[in-house]
């Protein structure tokens, strides 16, 4: 955790008991406005709480090394996306068909030509 996310921890609460109509969007803003405006004496406190922890964390967790994941993937259309991206374009063609049962049947036909169109891009 760095220096921001402690200091911020204690006055987030510190704002929504003060302010409780306030979204958390607003309440972020109105904390990092702050941070930037503190001096380096007043961070200093919080800066030694970071080296603390972070030492604590490395005794706790002598042999830790940051590892991402890596984003899962799919194939579609021959190319690879991501998953959210998948599902996005799961959801699109799922409107689609609802939207083509709605349409007279003359704009099937152009929605098999672009199919394939998209088909042999693809490939």
């Amino acid at each position: 955790m760095n220096a921001f996310m402690i200091w911020a921890q204690k006055e987030r609460r510190n704002l929504q008991r003060i302010h409780p109509d306030l979204s958390n969007c607003s309440i972020s803003k109105i904390l990092g406005t702050r941070w930037k405006e503190m001096e380096g004496e007043e961070k200093q406190f919080y800066y030694e709480q970071q080296a603390a922890l972070a030492k604590l964390h490395m005794e706790k967790y002598p042999g830790y090394k940051y590892r991402p994941r890596q984003k899962r993937v799919c194939v579609l259309a021959g190319r690879r996306v991501t998953v959210k991206e998948f599902k996005q374009s799961n959801r699109r063609k799922m409107k689609e068909e609802s939207m083509s049962e709605q349409q007279p049947i003359h704009m099937y036909k152009d929605m098999l030509v672009m199919n394939s169109l998209s088909i042999r891009c693809a490939l």
